[in-house]
């Protein structure tokens, strides 16, 4: 789902999740996590977060001019509300 609407959402999450955790991924991705899905991150999903976001920083910075902090937690967040578990109850 890529569409403007849901942007928007995915960026007021990142937000949400910044304001709450701060600045350090691992309290980010537990936050969005709790968040989204009620319950915190597996060790897996946890580790893949974290891999992710690293990978992502590394492309932001060589492209960005300042803002790819936000950028790559507006992508993880919107990740989540893209997901199975966010999108279908079980």
């Amino acid at each position: 789902m890529k569409n403007a609407m849901v942007e928007e959402q995915a960026e007021r999450f990142a937000a949400r999740v910044s304001k709450e955790a701060g600045d350090e991924p691992e309290k980010q991705i537990e936050r969005a996590y709790w968040i989204a899905l009620g319950r915190p991150p597996s060790r897996e999903e946890a580790a893949a977060g974290l891999e992710g976001m690293r990978r992502f920083t590394s492309l932001e910075k060589a492209q960005s001019a300042g803002n790819g902090k936000r950028k790559v937690l507006e992508s993880l967040c919107h990740v989540l509300v893209n997901s199975a578990a966010f999108l279908y109850i079980d």
